[in-house]
């Protein structure tokens, strides 16, 4: 069955398909039961492969409304818990995930969703956290390890062992002892590697996944599976304990970590230590969202104004103390656009549903966050940058909001705040926001570069 982000739980078809159980409303009740155990025990963010440059506060993975309907959240994946598993789809297309990343500078991942269609969404995120953390590790150096190499010769390689030449000539041999340290590439964590990489290749047999990364990273990959031969056996556990990282190797250490669960066939198990049983790997589509904006954003104002993303890091604080230097309450806006005269547009990225139900967005903390980024940034009461929520228009066929309708409004200081939902598409979503007569304004500003934050 098909499950969607931030849709309606499909209660019946669940429980009829999981849960044993003489009688719907048995299976009802027991699936109701689980879906209770999952939001309270299982915290998204450690199932979580992060996208973006900052931690976006976590939301229940289901949850119920106060109409008793239980809804899925906006985290698309797999997940498995108490014995059921759980598989949700985007709402918005597999095409739209794909086209948000790559997930960082390094790993310039380009799927095409039909590559995928069909594909567990479980091994379809494995694949692309695998990726990026080999990029991570690889922009360094290649997962070599040195071995200690011992030598009982006539001449000395390396570092002379005298210990071992004293027990040599004591014993009558003419030999000296020596040892020398060497760089190999045929080492357990290649072996790893390897055996993942190519694990991972059966996943996708329509694709060379060399080509999800840069031709450097790429050359590097296929370096390590060069030196590591098909039949070479996967290491064991205590040959994993000797292997030493060092400084530039040590972010290798969480690619071995995933590499042994794709050779076993399992999701990313949560921490040892934890109480909760759930394991899986889901994708939070507010990051998705808020990348695909950042991208609209920067084409809409690529000749008129700086765009600068909040995972860029800003220094500004909401208070500071008359009596000290110390200052509370950091502000980090989805985005900031301007030029040196200062900010113009303050503006927010919602994965939310803009509505006038009383469960839609907008919501009060929403609002409450603009008016201390308004306030922030005003140059004074009278020359308040404009503010904005942008949310995505979703695929149902709802009457329009009468918030959005009615843009923009305006708090009692002066300052405007719009909200603006824009289509999915990239280029739908471009001229959509292009063409609204109320940024036109913004639009003409000159093409000067904002500061620098501190």
């Amino acid at each position: 069955m098909e499950i969607e982000d931030c849709k309606p739980f499909h209660l019946d078809e669940f429980s009829n398909l999981h849960f044993d159980g003489r009688g719907k409303e048995k299976r009802r009740e027991a699936c109701r039961l689980w879906l209770a155990r999952l939001s309270q025990s299982v915290q998204a963010n450690k199932l979580c492969l992060p996208i973006g440059g900052r931690s976006i506060e976590p939301e229940p993975i289901v949850y119920t409304d106060a109409f008793g309907t239980w809804w899925v959240g906006r985290y698309i994946g797999s997940l498995e818990f108490e014995g059921h598993s759980l598989t949700i789809e985007p709402r918005l297309g597999i095409d739209f995930v794909s086209n948000q990343l790559p997930l960082n500078k390094f790993a310039q991942v380009n799927v095409k969703g039909k590559h995928v269609a069909g594909m567990s969404m479980l091994h379809y995120l494995q694949a692309l956290m695998w990726i990026n953390l080999f990029a991570k590790a690889a922009r360094h150096c290649l997962p070599t390890v040195k071995t200690l190499n011992l030598e009982e010769s006539r001449v000395v390689r390396g570092k002379l062992d005298v210990r071992r030449t004293v027990r040599l000539r004591a014993s009558g041999s003419d030999k000296v002892a020596s040892s020398d340290e060497r760089k190999t590439l045929l080492n357990p964590v290649s072996i790893l590697i390897a055996h993942a990489f190519r694990h991972i290749q059966q996943w996708f047999p329509q694709q060379d996944l060399l080509h999800w990364l840069p031709s450097t990273l790429a050359l590097r990959l296929q370096q390590v599976i060069t030196a590591v031969g098909r039949n070479e056996p996967l290491p064991t556990p205590k040959e994993l304990r000797s292997v030493r990282f060092t400084s530039l190797t040590r972010d290798y250490k969480p690619l071995v970590a995933l590499s042994q669960q794709i050779i076993k066939g399992r999701g990313i198990q949560l921490d040892q230590d934890s109480d909760e049983r759930g394991q899986g790997l889901l994708l939070d589509v507010a990051e998705l969202w808020e990348i695909f904006v950042l991208k609209v954003l920067q084409a809409v104002f690529i000749n008129t104004a700086e765009v600068k993303h909040g995972t860029e890091g800003t220094d500004d604080y909401l208070l500071k103390s008359r009596m000290s230097k110390q200052r509370l309450g950091k502000l980090l806006p989805d985005y900031l656009i301007g030029n040196d005269d200062g900010v113009k547009l303050v503006a927010d990225a919602k994965y939310k549903k803009l509505g006038d139900a009383p469960w839609m967005s907008p919501k009060r903390d929403d609002l409450y966050q603009m008016c201390a980024y308004l306030t922030k940034y005003a140059v004074d009461m009278r020359d308040s940058p404009r503010g904005m929520l942008i949310y995505p228009e979703w695929d149902d066929k709802a009457a329009p909001s009468s918030v959005a309708a009615n843009n923009p409004w305006v708090f009692d200081s002066g300052a405007e705040l719009s909200f603006i939902t824009i289509p999915t598409k990239y280029d739908e979503a471009v001229k959509y926001l292009s063409a609204h007569a109320w940024l036109i304004p913004l639009l003409s500003m000159n093409n000067i570069p904002m500061g620098k934050a501190q």
